[in-house]
C-alpha cells in the first residue's frame, strides 16, 4: 500500500474514532487488522475482510484491494457487494472500484443495475468504475447516462466523452 494511501485511511480511521461517528475503540480492531493487510499486501487477508459483518470494514477492505493487481478470489464477493441492493450505495460504489480498475466486464451489468437504486454521489463513483473499464459494454452505460441531470455525474460524463 501507499504511503499516502495509508496515511489517508489512518487519518480516516482516527477522524471517524474521534468523531464518535464510527465504532468505539473496542470494535476498530478490525479495521486496524484491514490496514495492516493493506500494508503488508496481504491480498488473502483483504478478501476475507469482504465478508465481514461490519459495512466500513468491507468498504476499507475494497478500497485497498483496488490499488493492487487483480486478484480472481475477490471478483464473487465483490460482485455480491455491489449487487447487494440492502447495502448502503456507498459501499457498493466502493465494491465497485476495483472491479473497474481491474476492468471486469462481468460486472457490467451489476453495476448498471446499481445506478438506478443508490444516491447521486454512489451513482457518480459507480459510473467512474465503469469508466475505468474501458468495455464497450460499460461505454454503452455510460452513454445511457448522458442528459443526467446530476450536476456531478453530467460533468463527469462530459468529461469522459472527449
Amino acid at each position: 500500500m501507499s504511503g499516502a494511501l495509508r496515511r489517508g485511511l489512518s487519518g480516516l480511521l482516527a477522524l471517524a474514532l474521534g468523531s464518535g461517528l464510527a465504532p468505539a475503540p473496542a470494535q476498530a480492531g478490525p479495521l486496524r487488522a484491514v490496514l495492516r493487510a493493506a500494508d503488508e499486501a496481504d491480498d488473502d487477508a483483504l478478501v476475507g475482510f469482504l465478508d465481514h459483518k461490519r459495512a466500513y470494514v468491507r468498504e476499507q477492505a475494497a478500497r485497498a484491494l483496488a490499488g493492487r493487481p487483480a486478484r480472481p478470489a475477490a471478483l464473487p464477493p465483490l460482485r455480491a457487494c455491489v449487487g447487494d441492493s440492502t447495502a448502503p450505495g456507498w459501499l457498493r460504489a466502493a465494491c465497485a472500484a476495483p472491479l473497474g480498475r481491474w476492468g471486469d466486464a462481468e460486472a457490467v451489468p451489476i453495476i448498471e443495475l446499481a445506478l438506478a437504486e443508490v444516491d447521486p454521489e454512489s451513482r457518480y463513483w459507480l459510473a467512474e468504475a465503469l469508466h475505468q473499464m474501458q468495455h464497450p459494454e460499460a461505454r454503452a452505460v455510460l452513454q445511457g447516462l448522458r442528459g443526467t441531470d446530476e450536476l456531478l455525474l453530467s460533468t463527469a460524463l462530459h468529461a469522459w466523452a472527449r
